[in-house]
């Protein structure tokens, strides 16, 4: 009766212990999707910004040059 109970304890631990690594590496495939789309989203700004500059800088040549 006793290994019964210890057996049974046993798995109900492991089993604990089997989802919480099983929560972790969903949060941690999570967290790498935020960072994918945080880093494109970095780009995309960085772009706009790009051709926000280099827009200025054809204005400030056409001043320029009237």
């Amino acid at each position: 009766m006793f290994k019964i109970v210890s057996l049974i304890v046993l798995l109900g631990i492991a089993g604990c212990g089997a989802e919480t690594v099983g929560t972790a590496a969903i949060v941690a495939k999570q967290k790498q999707q935020e960072i994918e789309e945080g880093q494109k989203l970095k780009e995309s700004v960085l772009q706009q910004i790009d051709a926000a500059q280099a827009l200025e800088q054809q204005r400030l040549k056409d001043a320029e040059s009237h």
